[in-house]
């Protein structure tokens, strides 16, 4: 099948947006294991980290 330009652009966003989100299900995944392995050393940083969760899931809203 030939894919002309419109067509490549037209589906660029679609694909940027479905990486965007396993980007974020990989990531959200990483922290929980993160957490679960490491939440006595993440107390004392708890609520600074979690701010940055915050912006994080902030800007990815954002984004999309």
């Amino acid at each position: 099948m030939f894919i002309t330009p419109c067509m490549a652009t037209d589906s660029r966003p679609d694909l940027l947006k479905l990486l965007d989100e396993t980007e974020l299900e990989i990531l959200n995944r990483s922290m929980e294991v993160m957490v679960d392995q490491f939440h006595t050393e993440l107390l004392p940083v708890a609520t600074q980290l979690s701010a940055r969760l915050v912006c994080i899931a902030i800007v990815a809203v954002w984004k999309n």
